[in-house]
């Protein structure tokens, strides 16, 4: 059967091309909240390689202060299939790093269901964005599409801006744009549910 045949549709290569190369620190947690795998963003936001945080429990980067709120918002997004919050990651020297922290759960290319998680550093990305309630039920635009992908990518609005030869506010408008139609409050849930909804293929 060839990739394009499969249950995925040829998702699978888009999904773990873009899990690779983004610059979004991101994790895949089973349903124990095991690491199933992790991104090189992310083991280099913690201090760690990512052989070492592939198989630890998610908890053993997080505060321990913080883990029973974990588990309550992880059971949140067991039951609805989403979850943001600001979180507390802690780096392997003892710091603690402030996060926005965005989870969908979703079907993953040879996993079966898992937690998608986005874990953007406070302060790393100046595009904050204003919240929005109600998710819009128009599709995309091809441009809005092609912003959501750099953002999943992990680029900048300055950076997206220049490679697609707009301006800051015009990207900005496409964020806000993509962030009403999907029904998401910040990048990180933006991101989640890029890979979640399949909107990076």
């Amino acid at each position: 059967m060839s990739m394009s045949q499969g249950p995925f549709g040829g998702w699978e290569p888009a999904f773990y091309a873009v899990f690779a190369r983004t610059a979004n620190p991101m994790v895949l947690l089973d349903d124990d909240r095991t690491i199933v795998d992790a991104n090189e963003a992310i083991a280099a936001l913690l201090g760690y390689s990512r052989a070492e945080m592939i198989g630890h429990s998610m908890l053993d980067f997080i505060p321990p202060d913080e883990h029973e709120h974990h588990r309550l918002a992880w059971a949140q997004l067991q039951a609805m299939g989403e979850q943001t919050v600001d979180r507390t990651l802690v780096h392997r020297d003892g710091h603690p790093i402030p996060v926005q922290y965005a989870g969908t759960y979703t079907d993953v290319p040879d996993h079966g269901p898992l937690g998608v998680y986005v874990a953007i550093e406070i302060g790393s990305s100046p595009e904050r964005e204003a919240p929005v309630h109600e998710a819009d039920v128009t599709p995309l635009t091809n441009r809005e599409s092609e912003v959501v992908r750099l953002v999943a990518l992990g680029k900048t609005g300055t950076a997206i801006a220049a490679d697609l030869h707009l301006s800051p506010e015009t990207v900005r408008t496409h964020v806000r744009n993509a962030m009403a139609k999907t029904g998401t409050r910040t990048r990180a849930q933006l991101v989640a549910t890029a890979f979640s909804e399949r909107l990076i293929a």
